[in-house]
C-alpha cells in the first residue's frame, strides 16, 4: 500500500513538472515598462516555481518588504512540499517582492502572471494576467495554485490588483 502511495505521489510531482499550454515561465515581463521615469520596473524572481500544490496563502497581491516576511511567506506557500528549494536572496534595501497568488485550481494549465506595475495615488497598481485552459486543453488532473513573484524598487503604500482574465485555446 505504501508503494502505491509513493508511486502516485511521484507521478503527481512528475505531471506538475510538465509544462502545460498555459505555462507562464516563457513570459518575459521584466524591465522598464514604457516610461522609466514614471513607472517602476520589475523583474521575475528566479528560483521559485510558478505553481505548486495548494498552500495556505490567501489569493491576492502580497507585498513582501523584508527577509523575515519572505521566509515566512515561502514557508506557508511551500507547506505541502517535502523538498523545499533554497530561498532566493533579495536586496530589501532597494527592492520589495510583489507576489501574485491565484486561487486553488482543480487542474494544471492555469497561469497567473504579473504583466504591469504602475504608480497609483495609494502605492502601485499591479496588473495580472489570469489565463485559464480552454475546453480542448489537456492538463494534469491535480490541484494546483498558480503564482508569480517579481522584484520591484521599494515603494510606499499598498498594491492594488487589476485582474485581466483570458482563456487559452489549445485546439480546434
Amino acid at each position: 500500500m505504501n508503494a502505491v502511495r509513493l508511486i502516485t505521489g511521484l507521478c503527481m510531482i512528475w505531471i506538475l513538472s510538465i509544462p502545460s499550454c498555459a505555462d507562464s515561465r516563457s513570459v518575459d515581463t521584466g524591465g522598464p515598462l514604457t516610461d522609466a521615469a514614471t513607472q517602476p520596473s520589475f523583474k521575475t524572481l528566479q528560483g521559485v516555481r510558478y505553481q505548486g500544490f495548494p498552500g495556505n496563502i490567501k489569493p491576492q497581491i502580497h507585498v513582501i518588504r523584508n527577509g523575515a516576511e519572505w521566509e515566512k511567506f515561502l514557508g506557508i506557500l511551500q507547506t505541502h512540499q517535502t523538498e523545499k528549494p533554497a530561498i532566493p536572496v533579495v536586496d530589501f534595501a532597494t527592492n520589495v517582492i510583489v507576489a501574485a497568488v491565484d486561487i486553488t485550481r482543480p487542474s494544471g494549465g492555469y497561469s497567473f502572471t504579473i504583466t504591469k506595475i504602475e504608480p497609483s495615488p495609494t502605492g502601485v497598481t499591479v496588473q495580472v494576467s489570469q489565463v485559464s485552459p480552454g475546453r480542448n486543453c489537456m492538463n494534469a488532473a491535480v490541484m494546483s495554485q498558480p503564482y508569480h513573484f517579481v522584484t520591484t524598487p521599494v515603494f510606499s503604500g499598498e498594491a492594488t490588483l487589476v485582474l485581466v482574465p483570458s482563456v487559452r485555446n489549445c485546439g480546434p
